[in-house]
């Protein structure tokens, strides 16, 4: 049996963040209009990791 430190060292950072965006997708009214997929993307990674 893993502990959960052991788990969290496994869990593939992207897939985690690709699943967050699947199960809470982005209000697009709420993004600004000059902002492009890869800066939200970049930016919601960011605020992820903390």
């Amino acid at each position: 049996m893993r502990t959960a430190q052991e788990v969290l060292r496994n869990i593939d950072e992207n897939k985690l963040i690709e699943h967050s965006f699947y199960k809470h997708p982005l209000m697009v009214n709420k993004l600004d209009d000059d902002m492009i997929i890869g800066q939200i993307k970049s930016n919601f990674k960011l605020i992820f990791r903390l």
